[in-house]
């Protein structure tokens, strides 16, 4: 009884590792045949999940897998500012080249007021904006989206947690094992549960876990979790690439647009659209 308190109390962790060749996974510091899955990190915990551990289960999860959520939410944070300053940046550079490309028109009459900000304008702003104005603004909030999801890559894709070896868990361990995933969610970083037994499948259903994650998170096995994370990352990819494939067309489309159309071509104007929708 006092051995298993103790070990209750210390459990074992470890990383776990892909041994090449096979759909097997051990602790990475041990067997010099494992390897390392790339964008992956595998967690073990050996023992028991309760109150009486619980926190020592996040504390060394961060610990040994040096991903601290917290840390890690302050490094986005300061990416995506740097990633707005520049930004803004560019903006104030394109309206001085404007300014200074009028000046040098012939149509130049006299020099625009200085910009005022957003803020001193805020009384003076219609109630509804215009559609040209609609159109700049949702252009300007995919640009900004686009750079923060450029600025910000975190270290890994999925942070697979084996829970194989863990005959328990309780209400308290659940919330922390909630807000584990949910932070790193925060920080771009999917969170897998493998190997869960079905006693604490169980225990899952009936705190009600599956409402606190928006996403499928369990499976049955590590190397289960680890190949739907490396599908999810290739899918994550190609959509990156066709997104950066029609960018590109259409700034060629906008560098050239006297490209003759077809005698037979109509412009699909607005009230087109409308009767899409409509039918």
């Amino acid at each position: 009884m006092i051995r298993k308190s103790v070990k209750e109390s210390k459990p074992r962790i470890c990383i776990l590792g892909h041994v090449p060749g096979t759909s097997t996974y051990k602790d990475i510091t041990v067997n010099r045949r494992v390897e390392p899955v790339p964008g992956v990190q595998i967690f073990r915990f050996e023992a028991p999940l309760y109150f009486a551990n619980a926190e020592q289960f996040r504390d060394r999860l961060y610990d040994r897998t040096s991903l601290n959520p917290k840390k890690l939410k302050g490094k986005k944070q300061k990416a995506l500012y740097n990633a707005l300053m520049q930004r803004k940046r560019e903006m104030e550079l394109q309206e001085a080249e404007e300014r200074s490309a009028r000046r040098k028109s012939k149509k130049y009459k006299k020099p625009d007021p200085p910009q005022r900000s957003s803020i001193e304008e805020e009384e003076e702003m219609p109630e509804e904006l215009t559609e040209q104005q609609e159109s700049l603004l949702a252009k300007e909030k995919k640009e900004i989206l686009k750079r923060f999801s450029k600025a910000w890559i975190p270290p890994i894709h999925t942070l697979i947690i084996d829970l194989s070896v863990v005959s328990y868990v309780d209400t308290v361990s659940l919330k922390i094992l909630t807000q584990i995933i949910n932070e790193y969610k925060e920080v771009g970083i999917r969170v897998f549960l493998a190997g869960c037994r079905d006693e604490v499948r169980t225990m899952l259903r009936k705190a009600d876990f599956y409402r606190s994650v928006d996403y499928n998170c369990l499976y049955f096995t590590v190397h289960e979790a680890v190949v739907i994370a490396q599908e999810l990352q290739a899918i994550r990819k190609l959509e990156d690439e066709l997104s950066i494939e029609n960018e590109a067309k259409q700034k060629e489309e906008q560098a050239n647009p006297n490209i003759p159309l077809p005698m037979n071509f109509e412009p699909l104007r607005f009230e087109n659209i409308e009767e899409l929708f409509n039918h």
